[in-house]
């Protein structure tokens, strides 16, 4: 057992502590309502009497939807959210913002889609004075505490607004470009001290967990890759050999951060994304365990999502993120589980800017004004129009906008100087299809240019970067441009 592991599995065996909170938390309120009535106001902020005692966030970057049990894999990759997702309610049809991570995380942590925060890249930054999750629960009573093992997420991004405590402690580097990350195991380990760290308050906490390790370059255990390998090996459908590029874009051929000792067969890169994908499962597997030995049940808001998928070869675009919109790419998981939501499965569209609304709901805090995105949990929510708003933004080198609603994606893609459109449809345990346009394209494509004019606009927040992380920033490869279509 790694350090690292034994310190996973000491810290799940810490018997549960917070019983009592609930209760305390109820006399905290009556306490603080008695001193306004007595005319000895405070600014000591209470949380709702009822608030959860914990609210758990946890995002995994690179994260297909196909990969989990729970949306039709018989692959046996994800035993644990498969666990997570028997007790949950399960959104079939959940769609990232964006198909690379800062946007799409920005997207999960405001309520707003990027482009309305003025976020067109990884070095852009989540700008100050918009409204966050966190600093919405923390203004409501809430200890709020982040781990993030993705070096796009570290806390000059923004996205550490609003938390208590922000560890973006980078332990590890990648194996191509040498980047900063930290691996799943390392970030349960991270996540549940900072748990601890918390619940010292006896307040309500939030706790947001980012694993990094299904994003390439794809380096799992040997072992690991080697189980996953023969559902590969003698596939007719699999690349024997695939050209190896020299740019990060992924269509046509390998990307260059994901090259791997020369190796051109796609079976052991397929081989090596299933392996890192289980491993994530179980260190997540191991976050539920410690967060169920600390936090009651009962008293524990949990949802789960991916900031976005990865081209595993659909379209030619082999294992890479942010040209496209398509399913595979904007397709993420949607979990969630909490006291009093039944499990079940919902089929209306739901994006990633629902995750403020839905949550802070739960958590009993009014929702700030300028939310987009709706409560996913209000009554009337799934009879209500829905629809997910997608665009590539500074992720692809052809821009790309798209709008979902029900069983169809209609996209605008720029080519040349003219936006072409395209139609799909999606039907449920089926892939995408193309399908002609008919009346519905037109339609679709209108309401698509009125909400990209709607969102677009805000003032670009850049980040104040050094020189080295610039470089590190830009081995991404995102060098696309927005025009209106």
């Amino acid at each position: 057992m790694s350090d690292g592991d034994r310190g996973a599995a000491e810290a799940v065996a810490r018997p549960a502590t917070r019983g009592p909170a609930r209760a305390t938390r109820r006399c905290l309120a009556a306490l603080a309502l008695l001193a306004v009535a007595c005319g000895d106001a405070t600014d000591r902020r209470v949380p709702p009497a009822d608030a959860p005692e914990l609210v758990l966030l946890v995002t995994v970057d690179t994260l297909r939807a196909d990969r989990l049990g729970a949306y039709g894999s018989d692959a046996g990759l994800t035993p644990r959210l498969d666990a997570l997702a028997a007790r949950a309610l399960v959104f079939d049809r959940a769609y990232a913002p964006a198909s690379f991570t800062l946007p799409s995380v920005a997207g999960v942590l405001t309520g707003r889609y990027p482009e309305e925060l003025g976020i067109r890249d990884n070095e852009s930054g989540v700008p100050g004075g918009v409204a966050t999750l966190a600093g919405a629960l923390r203004d409501a009573g809430f200890r709020t505490g982040a781990v993030v093992s993705n070096y796009v997420l570290r806390a000059p991004s923004g996205t550490a607004r609003g938390f208590d405590r922000f560890d973006d402690d980078f332990t590890e580097r990648e194996s191509t470009r040498g980047w900063p990350e930290r691996t799943a195991a390392r970030t349960t380990d991270a996540a549940l001290a900072v748990l601890d760290a918390l619940l010292d308050d006896d307040a309500p906490a939030l706790l947001w967990v980012h694993y990094q390790d299904p994003h390439g370059p794809y380096t799992p255990a040997d072992e690991a890759r080697a189980a996953q390998l023969p559902r590969y090996a003698d596939d007719p459908a699999v690349p024997r050999d695939l050209p190896l590029r020299d740019d990060p874009l992924g269509l046509g051929g390998i990307p260059d951060y994901q090259a791997v000792d020369g190796r051109t067969d796609a079976a052991w890169y397929l081989a090596g994304y299933d392996a890192e994908v289980a491993a994530t499962d179980a260190a997540i597997g191991a976050l539920l365990d410690g967060v169920a030995a600390r936090v009651p049940a009962d008293a524990t808001v949990t949802l789960f999502t991916a900031d976005h998928g990865e081209g595993l070869g659909e379209d030619d675009y082999w294992f890479a993120h942010g040209e496209l919109l398509t399913d595979p790419l904007v397709a993420v998981p949607l979990l969630l589980a909490a006291p009093g939501v039944a499990p079940g499965r919902r089929a209306d569209v739901a994006s990633l800017v629902d995750v403020v609304p839905t949550l802070l709901g739960l958590a009993g805090v009014d929702a700030p004004d300028a939310l987009t995105g709706r409560d996913l949990l209000a009554p009337g929510a799934t009879s209500a129009p829905a629809r997910a708003y997608l665009a590539t933004l500074g992720g692809a080198r052809t821009p790309r906008v798209a709008l979902v609603e029900g069983d169809h994606k209609f996209v605008l893609t720029l080519e040349g100087s003219i936006w072409r459109g395209a139609l799909f449809e999606r039907r449920p345990g089926e892939p995408e299809r193309a399908v002609p346009s008919g009346d519905l394209g037109p339609a679709m494509r209108k309401a698509l240019r009125d909400l990209r004019q709607r969102y677009r606009g805000a003032a670009e927040t850049r980040q104040e970067l050094s020189p080295e992380e610039l470089e590190a920033l830009r081995a991404l490869g995102y060098t696309g441009r927005g025009d209106d279509p």
